[in-house]
């Protein structure tokens, strides 16, 4: 369904001739920069040790840098964590949009 909504669904049949949604999952929709998105990314970067809200300034490296950089199993660890603080139901991370959203 996100696929064929894509860039506004002015790909016409592009991609695709025909779909149809099963049970489909409408979470809220936010751009990459809005507040919510950002906060879950610090506080994934936070747990994991690439972000330090408090003295900022001792960030040396990108926050993604240090990311790429840490073991799969401390960021599987942060990613459970930061996914299982919000309300039942609910996911941390969800699809961004990089344009101006249209909901």
């Amino acid at each position: 369904m996100l696929q064929m909504m894509a860039y506004g669904g002015t790909q016409g049949t592009y991609l695709f001739e025909n779909a149809f949604a099963a049970s489909p999952y409408l979470p809220q929709q936010y751009g990459y920069a809005d507040w919510a998105p950002s906060q879950a990314y610090y506080a994934f970067a936070n747990l994991v040790g690439c972000f330090n809200a408090s003295n900022i300034s001792t960030n040396t490296t990108s926050i993604f840098q240090c990311l790429v950089a840490k073991d799969t199993g401390i960021l599987q660890w942060a990613s459970n964590q930061i996914s299982g603080s919000g309300l039942y139901g609910t996911w941390a991370f969800l699809p961004a949009c990089f344009e101006e959203c249209e909901v």
